[in-house]
């Protein structure tokens, strides 16, 4: 893998950033379901318990819901790279636009930092920020997005497997999650390729 991550180049970063909405303020359970004139105190401890109850529920539904944006940037290495004409093929046939990526793409250079640069790689810097906000990751079947990840922008792939691990976990302390993994040996779908898991879930 370190070798295809090597002489490859990615030729789009897609990235969605999630924000948990918060919830709304809800009226008092005394003002909206309570008249204290009319009821004893039994009456008022059950109201409470249930407008406990229905904030509970409230505040689980609202920790599911998210706010989303999505991004897809088109890159293009500076550096040559080997390309199969199978995946040109399957990439021409799921609409991605040859021409854009060489009049617009994003120019990056794989590898180690390079001193003497003149020109900002501005992946770099993004894969920076996004390493510095200590978020996590999820992929879906992400160890090949990792290995390309690393190696296209930010170092040269370590020797060992271990070091690479050790690096990852390191830059993304907050932790990485793969839906592939998590529907296969956790939630156990009878299947786990993507549109699968996203209808399912």
């Amino acid at each position: 893998m370190c070798a295809v991550a090597r002489t490859r180049s990615i030729i789009a970063f897609g990235i969605s950033c999630f924000q948990a909405k918060t919830m709304q303020s809800c009226p008092s359970v005394e003002t909206s379901t309570v008249n204290s004139n009319l009821v004893d105190s039994e009456d008022v401890e059950a109201s409470h318990d249930v407008g406990d109850v229905m904030l509970q529920e409230a505040a689980k539904a609202a920790a599911n819901e998210f706010t989303v944006q999505t991004f897809s940037i088109t890159v293009l290495c500076s550096e040559s790279y080997v390309v199969e004409p199978e995946a040109l093929q399957f990439l021409v046939s799921h609409g991605f636009n040859f021409n854009q990526q060489c009049a617009a793409g994003v120019p990056y250079y794989r590898g180690n930092d390079r001193d003497g640069e003149d020109e900002v790689c501005l992946l770099r810097f993004f894969l920076a920020e996004l390493i510095r906000s200590e978020r996590p990751l999820v992929f879906h079947n992400g160890m090949v997005d990792l290995i390309f990840l690393y190696q296209n922008l930010y170092a040269d792939l370590p020797p060992t497997l271990a070091v690479f691990i050790s690096d990852v976990f390191e830059m993304f302390p907050a932790g990485i999650f793969d839906t592939k993994h998590m529907a296969e040996f956790c939630s156990r779908f009878p299947a786990s390729f993507l549109e699968y898991v996203y209808k399912k879930w």
